[in-house]
């Protein structure tokens, strides 16, 4: 996958917004959807927009598969960089839901775990409670 970002940094793509253009380095930085109402550039606009593109630049041969102009060969890199910067956000943005669900499930064991524990000192004997008490203060 290091390749991708080697080529496009050394051919120095860039990609088109409403805004201007975006180095790669942006890319991890657009929104994945616009806000409503806004004509803010998010990634999948980037991403379908390169995605029409490649089709419109297509050379179709039933014969030949190695056909391909300069520019489709410059969409394909552009494309493939979108998708996979697209993929690790996905995931990074799944691993952070599933680190805070999990956080949520650990307060509400711990929560569980403290009641559990007050419930059985309660059943203490009050002369055991005084001698726990009274080791504190020491």
């Amino acid at each position: 996958m290091t390749e991708i970002f080697v080529r496009g940094t050394r051919d120095r793509v860039r990609f088109s917004s409403n805004k201007g253009l975006l180095t790669i380095e942006d890319l991890w930085a657009v929104p994945f959807k616009k806000p409503a109402h806004s004509n803010v550039t998010d990634i999948d606009d980037i991403a379908k927009k390169l995605s029409r593109q490649l089709k419109e630049t297509e050379v179709e041969s039933f014969v030949d598969d190695s056909i391909s102009t300069k520019e489709n060969t410059l969409l394909k890199l552009k494309f493939d960089i979108v998708k996979y910067v697209i993929k690790v956000r996905k995931a990074e943005r799944e691993a952070a839901e599933k680190q805070k669900s999990n956080e949520s499930q650990i307060r509400k064991y711990d929560a569980i775990i403290a009641r559990k524990e007050d419930e059985k000192l309660d059943d203490t004997d009050i002369e055991d409670i005084k001698k726990m008490r009274d080791a504190l203060k020491n």
